[in-house]
């Protein structure tokens, strides 16, 4: 199994994101986990949106970000999983 962790805005806290890859360890052995981020370049968002197509599941890092839009696109093109997360007082969606 693929899992993309896809932070658009560079402010997936290491501390988060490292519990979430050990929760997401225990949950399913044998799982490749790839970081990707949105940098404002283009080779690196061609990048990152190949390994959003191999990927089994998305998991978005703060949903309403400007960089957040393509990559959801993308998952709903190609009917790939994503769920989006966001640790505050008001999720966003």
């Amino acid at each position: 199994m693929k899992i993309a962790l896809f932070d658009s805005s560079g402010n997936f806290q290491d501390g988060f994101k490292s519990q979430l890859t050990k929760c997401l360890l225990k949950a399913y052995a044998n799982t490749d986990i790839v970081g990707l981020k949105c940098d404002n370049n283009a080779l690196s968002a061609y990048r990152s949106s190949e390994e959003i197509k191999s990927s089994d599941i998305v998991i978005i890092w703060n949903g309403s970000e400007i960089g957040c839009f393509w990559a959801k696109q993308i998952c709903k093109t190609f009917n790939i999983p994503f769920c989006v997360v966001e640790r505050g007082l008001f999720p966003q969606g």
